[in-house]
């Protein structure tokens, strides 16, 4: 699960979240995100100030792991297409 805000005074206007997923993982559900290149985009749209929300993403590791283990993300960001580098 990723949980996110606005934590700003302003609106975020072409928002999006994307989770850049481990290596050898493989996408199997998510609620709504699309799937590229090894990790998961969610176009969020406006976001206001105070107001966020939860995405979720399920997805298979390769064998190695223990059934039930938790995973940290490897990289996940918040972005605004009006925000400059």
């Amino acid at each position: 699960s990723l949980v996110f805000g606005n934590e700003s005074a302003t609106t975020s206007p072409d928002t999006a979240l994307e989770l850049q997923l481990p290596p050898g993982a493989q996408l199997l559900s998510s609620d709504g995100g699309t799937a590229s290149g090894g990790s998961v985009r969610w176009a969020l749209g406006a976001l206001p100030p105070g107001s966020g929300d939860v995405r979720r993403a399920r997805v298979q590791l390769p064998a190695g792991g223990t059934a039930g283990e938790l995973v940290e993300p490897v990289f996940a960001k918040l972005t605004d297409a009006t925000w400059a580098d």
